[in-house]
């Protein structure tokens, strides 16, 4: 079990990255912009989750693998952007049922939860973090 000292550090660098602005954030404060704070927390809830997935990987021993296999952690990348790609369309694309403005379209808490975890779980870069961080607890 790591030491207490580690744990304060981990702590505190979660919650930089929580803070800091990428796509998890924008993702997540578009969906509270447009639904409301219970469609923010059910995004945060789908990044926990995937976040929280990443790491049982990384006890498993499943993270080492993007750490060692370059070709597969650019893959994950790629398909995460074009997943990420793929929602802006969803935003732009021609809608009949309004104007000009642009909207998101109104989706339920546990589809939004679905959409957030798959944002989390295509982002290799959490299973590094969580792999480089404690290397010691991976099998």
């Amino acid at each position: 079990m790591p030491n207490l000292e580690a744990l304060i550090a981990f702590s505190v660098v979660c919650f930089a990255l929580s803070i800091t602005p990428g796509p998890s954030i924008l993702y997540i404060a578009a969906r509270s912009l447009s639904q409301g704070p219970s469609a923010g927390v059910a995004a945060a809830s789908g990044m926990a989750i995937g976040s929280f997935a990443y790491v049982i990987a990384t006890i498993l021993g499943l993270s080492a693998i993007f750490a060692h296999a370059p070709l597969l952690y650019s893959t994950l990348k790629i398909i995460g952007a074009l997943y990420l790609v793929y929602l802006g369309w969803q935003y732009f694309k021609p809608n009949v049922h309004s104007s000009e403005k642009h909207e998101l379209q109104s989706l339920s808490n546990l589809r939004i939860m679905k959409q957030s975890f798959i944002v989390e779980i295509t982002n290799p870069k959490t299973a590094l973090f969580f792999y480089r961080l404690f290397p010691s607890v991976c099998v």
